[in-house]
């Protein structure tokens, strides 16, 4: 899930983590074999989704063009809302601010209808996907109520740093954000983890 409207770094590491995935993984736990596969929800007519869309590479499940004019809007959230109801995904996998956003919002619509349902003796039919959210930037989290409950929130399971040092800014963030003592920030801190956008390798390796 993503808001850019441009094809940037982001897109491409996106572009490079479907191409790169494995087609099953092994749980840690129970040993369940799971197979993968991927969907991807972009804006209508974005550079990506017309780039994807082209490839013969890429194995994607469906593509899912976003109707909003703009990235965090009522029309896009009702529009995820539904494309998670009529679909099993298991994971929401959000590649930007506003798409973390309008999954956390979807995903706790979807969790208060489950309420409801189950109130009235109804068995809900939807689990509740889990959110990962990546993070690229090193911009300033807003410290408002807003961004206490998203990046507090139980259902991201997640924040994936594309380097130690977007890490340690993403949990100093965090610590601003919530107090140091609040077990949300202890929560939202255990989740933070690093998936490098770059390895170093030796220029001697590069020239032999």
């Amino acid at each position: 899930l993503g808001t850019e409207k441009t094809f940037r770094g982001g897109e491409r590491q996106v572009e490079m983590l479907i191409a790169n995935s494995p087609q099953n993984i092994k749980a840690c736990t129970s040993g369940d074999t799971y197979v993968i596969k991927h969907s991807l929800a972009y804006p209508k007519n974005c550079q990506f989704l017309e780039r994807v869309q082209k490839s013969a590479t890429l194995k994607l499940q469906k593509t899912y063009p976003l109707p909003g004019a703009k990235a965090l809007s009522l029309v896009n959230l009702f529009f995820l809302v539904k494309l998670l109801e009529q679909n099993t995904i298991n994971v929401l996998d959000a590649h930007s601010s506003h798409a973390h956003s309008l999954a956390w919002l979807a995903v706790n619509i979807i969790a208060a209808k489950n309420f409801l349902k189950f109130q009235f003796g109804i068995t809900p039919q939807k689990t509740v996907p889990k959110i990962i959210v990546h993070r690229r930037v090193d911009f300033a989290l807003k410290k408002n109520f807003l961004n206490r409950k998203k990046y507090g929130s139980k259902f991201v399971s997640k924040f994936v740093c594309i380097s130690d040092a977007i890490a340690k800014i993403l949990e100093q963030e965090f610590a601003d954000l919530f107090s140091k003592s609040n077990e949300d920030f202890k929560n939202a801190k255990s989740k933070i983890d690093v998936v490098k956008s770059a390895v170093s390798t030796p220029l001697a390796s590069l020239a032999s």
